[in-house]
Protein backbone atom coordinates (compact mmCIF):
# COMPACT_ATOMS: atom_id res chain seq x y z
CA UNK A 1 0.00 0.00 0.00
CA UNK A 2 1.45 3.38 -0.81
CA UNK A 3 1.14 6.52 2.01
CA UNK A 4 -2.87 7.44 0.58
CA UNK A 5 -3.63 4.05 0.93
CA UNK A 6 -3.97 2.48 -2.62
CA UNK A 7 -2.57 -0.76 -3.48
CA UNK A 8 0.78 0.14 -5.19
CA UNK A 9 0.45 0.03 -8.90
CA UNK A 10 3.39 -2.43 -10.82
CA UNK A 11 5.64 0.62 -11.65
CA UNK A 12 5.51 2.30 -8.11
CA UNK A 13 8.15 2.13 -6.09
CA UNK A 14 8.09 1.24 -1.89
CA UNK A 15 9.73 4.05 0.42
CA UNK A 16 12.01 1.21 1.06
CA UNK A 17 13.16 0.53 -2.95
CA UNK A 18 13.44 3.94 -3.23
CA UNK A 19 15.89 4.46 -0.38
CA UNK A 20 17.93 1.30 -1.28
CA UNK A 21 18.09 3.24 -5.06
CA UNK A 22 19.07 6.05 -3.19
CA UNK A 23 21.84 4.60 -1.46
CA UNK A 24 20.58 3.81 2.20
CA UNK A 25 21.58 0.69 3.41
CA UNK A 26 18.38 -0.37 5.37
CA UNK A 27 20.18 -3.08 7.09
CA UNK A 28 19.97 -1.48 10.05
CA UNK A 29 17.17 -0.16 10.10
CA UNK A 30 15.71 -3.22 9.72
CA UNK A 31 17.82 -4.74 12.44
CA UNK A 32 16.63 -2.29 14.87
CA UNK A 33 13.11 -2.61 13.80
CA UNK A 34 13.50 -6.38 15.23
CA UNK A 35 14.38 -4.79 18.83
CA UNK A 36 11.79 -3.92 21.43
CA UNK A 37 11.62 -0.76 22.34
CA UNK A 38 13.39 -1.46 25.80
CA UNK A 39 15.94 -3.41 23.74
CA UNK A 40 15.95 -0.17 21.70
CA UNK A 41 16.58 2.02 24.50
CA UNK A 42 19.47 -0.29 25.92
CA UNK A 43 20.98 -0.06 22.77
CA UNK A 44 20.69 3.80 22.88
CA UNK A 45 22.26 4.16 26.28
CA UNK A 46 24.97 1.44 26.03
CA UNK A 47 25.97 3.76 22.95
CA UNK A 48 25.55 7.50 24.71
CA UNK A 49 27.92 5.83 27.57
CA UNK A 50 30.40 4.95 25.04
CA UNK A 51 30.36 8.26 23.31
CA UNK A 52 30.54 10.40 26.70
CA UNK A 53 33.47 8.17 27.72
CA UNK A 54 35.54 8.69 24.00
CA UNK A 55 34.43 12.52 24.60
CA UNK A 56 36.01 12.30 28.00
CA UNK A 57 38.79 10.65 27.25
CA UNK A 58 39.40 13.23 23.75
CA UNK A 59 39.13 16.34 26.66
CA UNK A 60 41.39 14.76 29.09
CA UNK A 61 43.97 14.52 26.44
CA UNK A 62 43.37 18.01 24.61
CA UNK A 63 43.86 19.19 28.19
CA UNK A 64 47.29 18.05 28.61
CA UNK A 65 48.85 19.62 25.39
CA UNK A 66 50.45 23.03 25.31
CA UNK A 67 47.63 25.87 25.30
CA UNK A 68 48.98 26.70 22.14
CA UNK A 69 47.90 23.57 20.10
CA UNK A 70 44.42 23.20 21.67
CA UNK A 71 42.58 24.10 18.44
CA UNK A 72 39.95 21.79 19.33
CA UNK A 73 37.56 22.13 22.82
CA UNK A 74 34.55 20.52 23.11
CA UNK A 75 31.88 22.60 24.46
CA UNK A 76 30.96 22.20 28.36
CA UNK A 77 27.57 20.36 28.55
Amino acid sequence: MNPKGKAFSQTEKSAREVAVDYGFDMSLIELNLKLTPEERCLQHNRAMNLAMKIRKTSQSQIDGLPEATQATQFPQS
